[in-house]
């Protein structure tokens, strides 16, 4: 089940890399599994940001790849993340 969820983790991402989509969720996965897949397409992490209030946190991972901009972003409360190109 996890495998399945990676590939379609990747299938996300790269829908967004070739400008198919401007966002997109991520369901499954982890921000690690976004910055390794990153990497192997030859990407790197520029930033790296966290938030917290005491019950709840935000972060955010910015990208670079290919000379363009991508962020990373989800919530710890509300357990969800995606994937966008930055402008």
């Amino acid at each position: 089940m996890k495998e399945e969820l990676i590939i379609e983790m990747k299938k996300s991402i790269y829908e967004v890399v070739n400008g198919e989509e401007k966002l997109v969720s991520l369901v499954g996965v982890y921000p690690i599994n976004v910055t390794e897949y990153i990497q192997e397409l030859g990407g790197e992490e520029i930033e790296d940001l966290f938030e917290s209030n005491g019950w709840q946190w935000d972060f955010w991972q910015k990208f670079s790849l290919n000379d363009e901009a991508y962020m990373c972003a989800g919530s710890g409360y509300y357990g969800n993340l995606t994937f966008s190109k930055q402008t």
